[in-house]
């Protein structure tokens, strides 16, 4: 997962950013902030996610998950 974390972190302000909200029960949020504390913080290691399984559902190519969507 390293690898797709080397991905510029896409921040609210930039252009064409947008919003998704993703509910999770309190456990889950106090084990994702532990986490991803060191990588870059939960929205980018989520939205990393997200691209990773876009990329595996081959909905996105690999060269895309620099670009900010």
């Amino acid at each position: 997962m390293d690898e797709i974390l080397e991905v510029p972190i896409l921040k609210q302000r930039d252009d064409g950013a947008t919003l998704i909200k993703v509910y999770v029960s309190p456990s889950e949020h106090e084990q994702l902030k532990i986490l991803c504390s060191d990588k870059g913080g939960m929205s980018h290691v989520l939205r990393m996610l997200a691209v990773k399984w876009l990329i595996d559902q081959n909905a996105i190519a690999p060269d895309d998950r620099s670009k900010n969507h």
